[in-house]
């Protein structure tokens, strides 16, 4: 993206004006760049009524406070998404989830769909699926998050504690373990990575808001773990219930297979999201198939 630098820059002298009025210097000097290469972006912020030039005729101010922090914060996610942030930090919160989870937990693939993978607009999430062949730590599936109870209260409505915790990034993360006990926990290295990344506090409100995870067991695709930790051909009909029940708990009853379609399997070899889900589950995706 050519206007890329621009951008960059731009964002750097809103977030110098935000502390207060500034000369070109000033500016130039907070990132570190020559104060040649601010002259266009500043010409810019000027232009479109974002900054204006103060009455010493060298200094430089904010309109509206409330105005700028919420342009610079759509930028910000627009930038992270065009230098790949996100991209990256998906890989390595992959990379996390396979090598450093409790064993017993079976993980064995980590899938990514949605923007962050098509590299459609700005994304609003980095949105994953966690494979496993264990439900006793971990769910069959994640009913529709976005869903409504029979009693019609939507899931995310819910206090914390109706079962509603396990929907979040943070919870499942935290079910994750960690490897041995000399280890820090997988949730613990995720959120430093992420901190590393966006830096700010990392709290459950940013993870929910970076991340939209969810957990579908194997044995719904047709497949186990044996006890060499291959992944092998299952009875698929002993799942077919809570498959179908899996597919009924959306509101888009095609969301399951057009996850498993379109996403892809994180490869540990080439370590990106590269794999097609039949290239490991053949069969499955037709399983979810809606017969109209």
């Amino acid at each position: 993206m050519s206007g890329q630098p621009h951008i960059a820059r731009g964002l750097g002298v809103l977030a110098r004006l935000q502390e207060g009025p500034a000369s070109l210097e000033d500016l130039a000097a907070a990132q570190a760049l020559p104060s040649g290469l601010l002259r266009v972006p500043l010409n810019f912020l000027l232009s479109r009524g974002l900054v204006h030039k103060l009455e010493d005729g060298c200094s430089f101010a904010i309109v509206d406070l409330q105005t700028t922090q919420a342009l610079a914060a759509l930028f910000a996610q627009w930038n992270r998404y065009e230098d790949k942030t996100y991209r990256t930090l998906a890989r390595d919160v992959a990379e996390i989830i396979l090598t450093r989870s409790w064993r017993d937990l079976r993980i064995s693939d980590v899938l990514l769909f949605g923007s962050v993978l098509m590299e459609i607009g700005a994304p609003n999430d980095i949105d994953i699926v966690i494979l496993h062949d264990n439900n006793q730590k971990l769910i069959e599936f994640n009913p529709d998050p976005y869903g409504v109870r029979p009693e019609r209260t939507t899931v995310t409505e819910l206090p914390s504690g109706n079962n509603n915790d396990r929907y979040s990034a943070t919870s499942i993360f935290q079910k994750l373990g960690y490897l041995s006990s000399q280890e820090k926990p997988a949730a613990t290295l995720i959120s430093e990575r992420v901190g590393q990344s966006l830096g700010g506090k990392v709290d459950e409100e940013m993870m929910r808001q970076l991340f939209d995870v969810h957990v579908l067991h194997i044995g719904l695709l047709g497949y186990e773990n044996n006890n060499a930790g291959q992944i092998v051909r299952y009875n698929r009909d002993i799942w077919e219930s809570t498959r179908r029940e899996a597919i009924a708990s959306c509101r888009d009853s095609t969301f399951w297979h057009t996850v498993l379609t379109t996403g892809r399997l994180y490869d540990t070899k080439t370590r990106d999201f590269t794999l097609p889900v039949s290239t490991r589950y053949q069969g499955a995706i037709e399983l979810f198939k809606v017969q109209k």
